[in-house]
Order: C-alpha cells, then structure tokens, then sequence
C-alpha cells in the first residue's frame, strides 16, 4: 500500500516510498520530522554497507584463493551498485 496524501501546508502529494520527496522535502511540509528520520534511516544503513564493504576489501587482500577473491569481489559490486543509488543526494560523503 502506497502513502499518497496532500499536505494542508504545502499542498503537495506525500510520497514515503519515493527517494526523490524524501530528499527534497518542501520548507513548510509540517510531516518533515517524519521523512528526516527516514533520510537518517538510509544514510545509517549506507553507512553500514560502507563499513562492510571496507571489512571485505581487507578480506580481499588477505585472501589468496581465486574462488573466494570472486566472491568478495562480487559482494563489494553488489554494496557499491546500492551505494551508487544514493549517490545524487551526496552518498559518497556519509
């Protein structure tokens, strides 16, 4: 089930599902403590994946077999292509 509400103040169609309003919130919208511990919520979960993603790449350092190296590798892919997605609302500085 999708949020969808017009705010009294702002006059604009809330969208809790959508990345774009919650990064570019209207000054007035009397919801925007709501959708500010959401952005906190995304940026702590990329924050972790960053933390994850530099565990592996240690991992990839100290491993020496061929089959492990392409396993981490493709987890680190995977971490960055979500980080990636995050990167217009400044992702790569959290």
């Amino acid at each position: 089930m999708e949020y969808k509400k017009i705010c009294k103040e702002c006059g604009i169609k809330c969208n809790k599902k959508n990345k774009d309003f919650l990064f570019n919130i209207p000054i007035k919208c009397k919801i925007e403590g709501l959708f500010f511990l959401k952005r906190e919520n995304i940026k702590q979960k990329i924050r972790k994946q960053k933390e994850e993603c530099l565990l592996l790449k240690i991992k990839l350092i100290k491993t020496t077999n061929t089959k492990q190296k392409d396993k981490i590798n493709n987890k680190i892919n995977k971490i960055n292509k979500e980080i990636d997605k995050f990167s217009d609302y400044g992702s790569k500085d959290w």
